[in-house]
Parts: structure tokens; C-alpha cells; sequence
């Protein structure tokens, strides 16, 4: 009997475990292409198309953070935001590599 209880808390102490562990299944299309929209547009020279661009990548991260909050999208999120402050300033490389870091964390 006891070697049965031992047996099942091993069984689902494994399962469990195996929960936590794998990887939230988040679709990141949108993001992906509004972002590589962005840098298109930054490596072009186009600081307004560039910075409405980044406001759409902004956009779709807040409404992938409603269907659940993950430190990926904190992450891009960081990075977009300062891409955004960048572009403002008129550092628009800075600000493309700082979207194209973002994309790194995506992909």
C-alpha cells in the first residue's frame, strides 16, 4: 500500500512539474509584423512612419498583456517603449537597433 501512495506522488509530482515547466503558447504575429515594420521604416529614414509603427507594436503588446501577462512582454515592451523615447528624440538608429532587440526577445 505503501509503495502504491509512493508510486502515485511520484506520478504527480512529475506531471505537475511538467506543467510548470513548458511554455506558454502566445502568438506574437501581429507584434512581429508591426515591428518589423518598424525598423523598415527606421532603416529608411521615415521618423514618423517609424514612430506610428512603434505605437502599433505598443498597441498589440497592451492587448496580448489582457489575455495574459508574461515576462516576454515585459520585456519587449521595455525595449519598444525606449525606442519610441529614442525616435522622439531624433535617434532613429538608436531607436531601430532598440526595435530590433525587441524582435530578438520575440522571436
Amino acid at each position: 500500500m505503501k509503495s502504491l501512495f509512493a508510486f502515485l506522488t511520484l506520478l504527480f509530482s512529475i506531471n505537475f512539474a511538467y506543467a510548470v515547466g513548458e511554455p506558454m503558447n502566445e502568438n506574437f504575429t501581429d507584434l512581429i509584423n508591426a515591428a518589423t515594420q518598424s525598423v523598415e521604416l527606421g532603416k529608411q529614414g521615415n521618423s514618423e512612419g517609424f514612430l506610428t509603427s512603434v505605437d502599433a507594436a505598443l498597441d498589440v503588446v497592451k492587448e496580448q498583456k489582457m489575455k495574459g501577462d508574461s515576462p516576454k512582454l515585459q520585456r519587449v515592451s521595455t525595449k519598444l517603449k525606449n525606442a519610441k523615447k529614442l525616435g522622439k528624440e531624433g535617434k532613429l538608429s538608436e531607436a531601430t537597433v532598440a526595435v530590433e532587440e525587441a524582435l530578438a526577445v520575440i522571436k
